[in-house]
């Protein structure tokens, strides 16, 4: 059975488009300041498509940063990108649905993306490509890498945005199953973002962590779980970990395909 589609991804967009503003808690001068001071990329705000609300079980999979996403400079340069912030904000929610569609087939992270979509795709096709929200960690990109890893004191401002916004995303959206294939170098913001999560077990040490998300009642009534089920696993370029992650939408699908793996597999290497 399909999940209840109870509003349409304009209306759902919409709703992050409004939440995201007061998340980030700033206006475009202070978008500015961050862009005069480091190379960071574009804002990256995801959107979602009518194919995620008619999956088979609405999947998050979540990365570590864009490498690669334009120039936030660049974009404040632009009148009529960045006229408001709300104008800003929808631009780039454009711009992550096209990207969702376009990306190069030899990124490994997409590669996982789009087997997943494969899977948890509706009956019939429905969305076949872009069915997973794609989201992110951090919700910048420096120099083409982990903003993280500059020291400077924007650092925890972006860290904490990054937060906010990602929060955003699971709250409106209300995934069943989360995919942080960020990494355990990044567990440390996982545990910072998300301290209200419910349980914890490490399957395989820096392999594979399983943890639930609760989930706000939705005033909108998008149909969900009260929790959502989440994992962090390796990057998907880490072909080691391929079973592991292949397991985890499985199990979303049909409880008990993450411990034939796991009995199957007892250690990833």
């Amino acid at each position: 059975m399909l999940p209840d589609q109870a509003e349409s991804a304009a209306a759902l967009n919409s709703r992050l488009l409004q939440r995201y503003a007061e998340a980030l808690d700033l206006d475009l001068d202070r978008l500015r300041d961050l862009a005069a001071r480091r190379d960071l990329s574009g804002l990256f705000v995801p959107a979602v498509s009518d194919s995620y609300l008619c999956s088979r079980v609405r999947v998050m999979i979540v990365g570590r940063e864009t490498a690669g996403w334009g120039k936030l400079r660049a974009d404040l340069a632009m009148p009529g990108r960045a006229a408001s912030l709300a104008d800003y904000l929808a631009h780039q929610m454009a711009k992550h649905r096209r990207m969702v569609t376009q990306v190069r087939g030899t990124s490994k992270f997409f590669q996982f993306y789009r087997e997943t979509a494969r899977q948890v795709a509706a009956p019939g096709g429905c969305g076949m490509r872009d069915a997973p929200v794609w989201a992110n960690l951090f919700c910048f990109d420096d120099g083409k890498t982990r903003p993280d890893l500059v020291r400077d004191n924007s650092t925890a401002d972006i860290v904490r945005l990054s937060g906010a916004l990602l929060r955003v995303q699971v709250e409106v959206l209300r995934p069943a199953l989360i995919v942080f294939a960020t990494g355990s170098s990044c567990d440390i913001y996982v545990k910072q973002h998300f301290g209200d999560r419910i349980g914890s077990t490490v399957h395989v040490p820096k392999r594979l962590w399983e943890f639930r998300l609760p989930l706000p009642d939705d005033p909108a009534g998008l149909a969900g779980p009260a929790q959502a089920m989440a994992f962090r696993t390796p990057h998907p370029r880490h072909a080691a970990s391929a079973g592991a992650r292949r397991a985890i939408v499985a199990e979303a699908l049909a409880p008990g395909a993450l411990a034939a793996y796991l009995a199957s597999s007892p250690v990833l290497t």
